[in-house]
């Protein structure tokens, strides 16, 4: 049950997020970010936050639940996993290997791992988990959004051209090596070329 819970909520676009600001939420670089209000017992003065994941982290949580059958232990190390990858704690990575997430008591363990999923579900979009029409229609509408239109123009044009073909260059906007970006970061350039072709084809007709 568990498991459906942390997948569901990682499907669909958050529905009281407006689309302007999940836009420019998705837009931040290295990566996106989403406040937690989960304080842990031992800091909880200390601010917590999680960074979008890139594809491979996300793969990488998959790969590790490979062989577990028990459904409360692959629980269980899935928060581990998604707690370890994404949780920040003022701004820097809270816990330096998953061993330390471990020694948290089994109900703190718990409801950390289900707010980190909450704040991921918020900031970071995954092509593998995520309903990706849905999060597209509401980036659309964000990308389109006034506000957004220079950031939106700059996503445009960042791209190469050959002879033969157009070809997307996102790491230029966000100043990061290709492999860095996130899927939500491809999924909001995306977004942002396909308002801008059509404004332009518009201009055109």
């Amino acid at each position: 049950m568990e498991n459906r819970l942390v997948l569901d909520k990682l499907r669909q676009p958050p529905a009281d997020v407006p689309p302007d600001e999940l836009f420019r939420a998705l837009l931040r670089s290295p990566w996106a970010v989403s406040g937690i209000s989960f304080r842990l017992q031992a800091a909880p003065d200390v601010r917590l936050s999680v960074k979008a994941l890139r594809s491979s982290e996300w793969s990488s949580v998959g790969d590790s639940l490979r062989g577990i059958g028990e459904s409360e232990i692959r629980d269980s190390k899935r928060f581990t996993q998604f707690i370890y990858l994404a949780l920040l704690a003022d701004g820097e990575k809270a816990f330096d290997s998953p061993a330390q997430i471990l020694q948290l008591d089994r109900g703190q363990h718990r409801r950390l791992g289900l707010s980190v999923v909450f704040g991921l579900a918020s900031c970071s979009p995954t092509y593998v988990f995520s309903d990706v029409a849905a999060w597209d229609k509401k980036l659309r509408l964000g990308a389109a959004h006034p506000t957004n239109f220079t950031d939106s123009m700059l996503l445009y044009g960042s791209t190469d051209t050959s002879s033969s073909a157009v070809h997307g260059r996102p790491e230029r906007y966000f100043g990061v090596r290709a492999g860095e970006l996130t899927d939500g970061q491809f999924m909001a350039f995306a977004a942002a070329r396909n308002v801008m072709k059509r404004h332009f084809d518009n201009d055109q007709a």
